[in-house]
């Protein structure tokens, strides 16, 4: 897949298994409204979810900013660790959930 595109369906997630390490790609906010809770239930305690989206100089559109994931991600629990440019296309954040860990 070019790694200027994003999937054009939104994944199915098994909620039946959990993951270490979850890699999401979304271009819109009601995309991360939806998939992120989602997401969260895949993860192992601990776990790291990778919130990437497309950066501004990329020509994908998208409504998208570093503080919007975050504040969309607070309100499920969960914290941002880290943040920085993933390929040139994409931006990325990690979230763990610090209700887990505490």
């Amino acid at each position: 897949m070019d790694s200027r595109r994003s999937p054009r369906r939104p994944a199915a997630y098994d909620t039946s298994r959990t993951e270490g390490s979850v890699h999401l790609f979304v271009t819109r906010r009601a995309g991360l409204e939806a998939a992120l809770p989602e997401v969260l239930k895949t993860v192992e305690k601990n776990g790291v979810i990778h919130v990437l989206w497309p950066e501004r100089s990329s020509g994908i559109k998208t409504d998208l900013r570093e503080q919007t994931i975050r504040d969309v991600a607070l309100l499920l629990g969960l914290e941002d660790i880290r943040s920085g440019d993933a390929n040139g296309t994409w931006s990325r954040l990690r979230l763990v959930n610090h209700r887990q860990l505490q």
